[in-house]
């Protein structure tokens, strides 16, 4: 995913290949309808990217909020799915821009090893 696509956008809900239309009424926001129109491969990895995250990463937020309707038939799945995949295009935007930290949103990171010793 190319995230100078990402850093140009004023929000992460403004990802218009993937996010639809948002309201706002007093505290409640609205998402519309999640439409086709867009980066295809990108909605592809993002969904993809779902799925282990529902796998590996059992605290990630937006996991428990679904985590009752991710039982019920496989249509109800892809839908929550392709949900997942739009706030997880929000997360990965809150992160990259330092408004959110990987704890936040629930997600763990694997510590990588120090290249100082190889040498």
């Amino acid at each position: 995913m190319r995230l100078a696509a990402l850093q140009q956008t004023q929000s992460g809900g403004q990802l218009h290949w993937l996010l639809s239309q948002r309201t706002q009424l007093r505290r409640v926001q609205r998402f519309g309808a999640i439409d086709r129109h867009g980066n295809k491969h990108l909605r592809v990895l993002l969904v993809e990217a779902v799925w282990r995250l529902l796998r590996w990463q059992p605290q990630w937020h937006a996991r428990q909020k679904y985590l009752a309707r991710l039982k019920a038939g496989a249509s109800l799945k892809k839908k929550i799915a392709v949900a997942l995949a739009r706030q997880l295009a929000i997360d990965l935007w809150r992160w990259r821009t330092c408004r959110a930290t990987a704890a936040e949103l629930g997600w763990r990171v694997a510590s990588v090893p120090s290249q100082m010793g190889s040498e």
